[in-house]
């Protein structure tokens, strides 16, 4: 009887173990289907988009180059300084620029890359709500939230992209050496103001 009460309780235990197994498998294979393949698919069409604008980019470059092959690149940060940087204010000021859109369009890409991922992973998680239960409504709301807010800061990074562009830029630069003034909003900026004292300390 002894044996067979060992024998019993063995084979409970293993069929727990199993059991335990089993729910640890299907819950990385829930996973691995909600979470993995849409992330691949997300890490795909963001690299895709990436190397498109990138391509874009370099043949846009080549064809400048190649129709103007003895002319400096009029988009450049050294062709506004040779052009407009006369003193230490004009410098500051495409300095500050050059600052502003470089960040911007940094801000732009990596927020849509991240609500990119996040929007395919909302969408996948909803389709599974009813698999996963709570968890998977928290998950949901968060992944709403992320992408949401991601798709705000890539608004106002394409806001801030438009607000420093080079044309703005050039008429500003005209303008103050027309005589006129530089904008009080951006004198009263903390980035123009380090870059007029780094300006003025590189003059000395």
């Amino acid at each position: 009887m002894n044996v067979l009460r060992y024998i019993s309780l063995d084979y409970r235990k293993n069929i727990n173990w199993l059991n335990g197994l089993n729910s640890i498998y299907c819950m990385t294979n829930m996973a691995t289907t909600i979470i993995y393949k849409p992330f691949l698919i997300a890490i795909t069409i963001s690299c895709l988009f990436c190397s498109l604008s990138l391509s874009a980019a370099q043949i846009s470059n080549d064809a400048v180059s190649r129709k103007q092959p003895l002319k400096e690149d009029p988009h450049s940060k050294e062709y506004f300084l040779n052009k407009y940087g006369k003193d230490d204010s004009s410098r500051a000021l495409i300095e500050f620029f050059f600052r502003k859109e470089h960040q911007a369009k940094k801000e732009t890409v990596w927020w849509g890359i991240i609500g990119t991922i996040a929007f395919v992973l909302f969408i996948a998680v909803i389709d599974s709500t009813a698999n996963l239960g709570i968890v998977g409504l928290l998950l949901g709301i968060n992944l709403g939230v992320i992408a949401y807010g991601a798709i705000i800061r890539m608004a106002i990074g394409i806001f801030k992209w438009i607000r420093f562009r080079k044309k703005r830029l050039e008429k500003l630069l005209d303008d103050y050496n027309a005589g006129k003034g530089i904008p009080r909003n951006i004198k009263r900026n903390r980035t123009f103001k380090t870059e007029l004292s780094f300006e003025r300390k590189e003059s000395k």
